[in-house]
């Protein structure tokens, strides 16, 4: 959980300086989970909105952590500005609409891979000195390229494979082999 804390820094700010918000991002469970609980410990509303919760016990906690769950048709968890039921489109017009909504954006908030690296990535160097290969399960693919980063820095030789679900396949939070292509700078190969 302590790398949502990362994608929670702007609110912060906002709420020091007394503004009144409500936490609002797009997720299948983890970021949400773990986003409901950091707002709970600001006194902060927080809202999700999703197209692909598969998983009925992630949909389960969330319920019991109080924040809002708003479910989308759809299956695809890739932004598509295209497309009116994107959980992304929704909550950009909710913005625009309500400026009290902060969006922590996990797929581009920079603060979501900065936290791996200062964190996730100097754990693994800690407990496992130098790393010669790296596997990621690739999602917003925030915590991969953050670990990478620092893992990098340590040792350049180092060999990054990432893993998605096969096409049609679902794992919460890992993204399938056509979703892959939604994901910037990741290019599309088979391994």
């Amino acid at each position: 959980m302590e790398q949502r804390f990362g994608i929670f820094e702007g609110a912060k700010k906002r709420l020091k300086n007394g503004e009144d918000i409500t936490i609002i991002e797009s997720s299948s469970g983890n970021t949400a989970k773990a986003l409901n609980v950091i707002a709970s410990i600001h006194n902060v509303p927080f809202e999700n909105i999703t197209n692909r919760i598969d998983i009925p016990e992630a949909r389960g906690i969330l319920k019991i952590l109080g924040g809002d769950l708003i479910e989308l048709p759809g299956t695809s968890s890739c932004p598509d500005p295209t497309d009116p039921y994107d959980p992304i489109v929704q909550i950009e017009e909710k913005v625009a609409k309500n400026p009290h909504y902060y969006h922590t954006s996990q797929y581009t908030n920079l603060e979501n891979p900065k936290i791996h690296h200062d964190t996730t990535g100097k754990e693994i160097t800690e407990d496992l000195g130098k790393v010669d290969y790296f596997f990621g399960a690739l999602g917003t693919t925030g915590s991969s390229r953050g670990i990478i980063e620092y893992l990098q820095e340590k040792n350049p030789e180092l060999k990054k494979i990432g893993i998605i679900s096969k096409t049609g396949g679902m794992i919460p939070g890992i993204r399938n082999e056509e979703e892959m292509m939604e994901v910037r700078n990741i290019p599309k190969r088979t391994i």
